[in-house]
């Protein structure tokens, strides 16, 4: 009789294995020698498949970080067409993502987003791309091209839109700057229950401006007012003489002209400046009015702003302020039985040059001078009489 045996090999094979045995009855209990070999040799056969890897695509993603609405990349292999990539699918993060077939060679690509391609050219002549760049994550030419690079085999990649490692992560707060001659400055308003010492403090920027950053920025519409040296300023009286009619427009000052003037942050409306009680309308101070007459009665003429100052070579020739910090001249207001108070400048008995001067901090037209004299009334104390009088010229100008 034939009798067939139907082995199917565990995933090794597709197709059904058929194979016919010619046996007698008699020698039926033979045949499992001869089966058990095939059957053998199938099975390894499965094991082997069993364990052999699997062989197939890989994707990759790339994603990117941005506040946009609509992601896409662009690339060469689309042409550089800012319309032609892949459109990114967003996570609803803040990030956005597109999964492709992995590359089979470095691929040169950039993000566009809201119809908008990133350049990095900028931010690569800045330095903040020198981490992708020593990893070949970006080429470029420095002023032409900058080009995003997913290395090959590299795995998956995020970026931030039109930003390298080394870019500086976008400010989420708010500046305020105020004007003043003031020493001390901070803010105060209806966060602060009007406080004037429960506001933050403002930093000196050293040039007469004062800034309080606020971060993260205030949601909604701000009133605030400053304070200068434990003083609240008061603008009922611009607003009611005119001064403040722009920021009342803008939404930027609030009042009833009789009873409270306060300043309003527009939300959403950026930075802003002011000037110490006063509205742009405010009229500015008068300017001093030159006095020929620099020192009298040992004190530096309001006309020269910066005061007596003193240069020290023992400071490197740094300014410094001779009635306190100065190393080699020290100056002081003392009174003569001749000619009442006078100033008095003392130099040690180093061998440093010092001297001092009325300052300007911006410069001032002497010309209307030429031709003329300057007087000085010097009186010797003590010691030698070696002394240099003069006018200087120079950037800043001032009067020496």
């Amino acid at each position: 009789m034939n009798i067939y045996t139907k082995l199917r090999s565990l995933g090794a094979c597709s197709s059904t294995i058929m194979r016919p045995l010619r046996l007698s009855w008699g020698a039926l209990s033979k045949s499992r020698s001869l089966v058990r070999p095939i059957t053998k040799r199938l099975l390894s056969l499965s094991l082997l498949a069993l364990l052999a890897p699997s062989v197939y695509a890989q994707d990759v993603s790339l994603t990117l970080t941005t506040d946009g609405d609509a992601v896409r990349m662009t690339g060469p292999w689309w042409s550089w067409d800012a319309s032609g990539g892949p459109e990114a699918v967003s996570n609803g993060d803040g990030t956005w993502t597109v999964t492709m077939a992995a590359p089979t060679e470095n691929m040169e690509y950039l993000w566009v987003v809201d119809g908008v391609q990133e350049n990095l050219i900028d931010n690569a002549a800045g330095a903040e791309c020198s981490a992708e760049i020593d990893a070949g994550a970006l080429i470029t030419d420095y002023s032409g091209w900058a080009n995003r690079v997913l290395v090959l085999d590299s795995g998956d990649a995020s970026n931030t839109y039109d930003a390298c490692a080394g870019t500086a992560a976008p400010s989420t707060g708010l500046a305020l700057t105020l004007t003043t001659d003031g020493s001390a400055v901070r803010m105060t308003g209806p966060w602060w229950s009007w406080d004037p010492n429960g506001g933050p403090e403002a930093v000196d920027n050293g040039d007469g401006t004062w800034t309080v950053t606020l971060d993260p920025a205030p949601t909604d519409n701000m009133e605030y007012l400053w304070v200068v040296d434990g003083v609240q300023e008061n603008l009922i009286d611009n607003a009611a003489n005119a001064e403040c009619s722009a920021e009342i427009d803008a939404g930027a000052l609030i009042t009833d002209y009789f009873s409270y003037g306060n300043r309003v942050h527009v939300l959403d409306s950026g930075d802003v400046s002011n000037t110490y009680d006063a509205c742009a309308g405010t009229a500015g101070p008068e300017p001093v009015a030159f006095n020929p007459l620099v020192i009298d009665n040992g004190v530096a003429d309001a006309y020269y702003d910066r005061g007596l100052v003193a240069f020290d070579e023992a400071l490197g020739w740094a300014d410094c302020d001779p009635a306190a910090d100065c190393t080699s001249v020290t100056t002081s207001v003392v009174n003569d039985a001749d000619r009442g108070d006078v100033l008095q400048i003392a130099h040690d008995e180093t061998a440093n040059l010092a001297g001092v001067f009325a300052g300007l901090s911006e410069g001032s037209d002497f010309s209307a001078y030429a031709g003329g004299t300057i007087t000085f009334d010097v009186k010797t104390v003590s010691g030698d009489s070696d002394i240099t009088m003069k006018i200087d010229c120079g950037p800043p100008l001032w009067f020496r």
